[in-house]
């Protein structure tokens, strides 16, 4: 009997963080593929120095939050957040060798951070090495399962892979 409470226990308490509003875990409100959406969330984690580049993000002004997270971080806040979200800017630019750089420096300053595997996979899709946003894929899966991170670079994958064999077909739909 016990052991059935705590079970009951432990899905309604999922179900009830299922219910609450949460902020976005990453910055991109287009999942980082470079469309035109708007950056909306948060994802400063706390720490107030963020807040203006993320403020800067929200407005799609990539290149101002770029400027305002390498402030941040040379100013005392070298998180695995600021250098994600660095990256993020950097990607948005089309400054691909810095963003590989900064997603790096997060990923070794938190090797689990969710938004870093999933941005630097995205990043690996733009420059055709789905292989290397596999591996991210595959350390997403271990860190969290199916989490909003995971589901969208899955996704990513798809698409991408849709997207080359599409790019491979003639107009009538058979192969070059």
């Amino acid at each position: 009997m016990r052991q059935l409470d705590v079970r009951i226990a432990a899905l309604a308490a999922n179900f009830l963080i299922a219910l609450v509003p949460f902020a976005p875990t990453n910055a991109a409100g287009d999942g980082g593929t470079g469309g035109d959406a708007q950056v909306t969330g948060s994802y400063v984690g706390g720490d107030p120095t963020l807040a203006p580049g993320q403020r800067a993000l929200d407005a799609g002004d990539w290149q101002d939050a770029a400027e305002k997270f390498e402030r941040a971080i040379e100013s005392g806040s070298p998180s695995a957040n600021a250098y994600n979200l660095l990256a993020y800017s950097h990607r948005r630019l089309g400054q691909l060798d810095l963003a590989f750089s900064n997603y790096a420096q997060a990923l070794e300053l938190d090797p689990r951070h969710r938004g870093a595997h999933e941005y630097i996979g995205e990043a690996y899709l733009l420059i055709g090495d789905p292989d290397q946003a596999a591996i991210h894929l595959n350390s997403l899966k271990e860190i969290c399962r199916n989490c909003s991170e995971a589901m969208k670079l899955r996704k990513a994958l798809a698409r991408h892979k849709r997207t080359t064999q599409t790019s491979m077909l003639a107009a009538n739909g058979e192969a070059w």
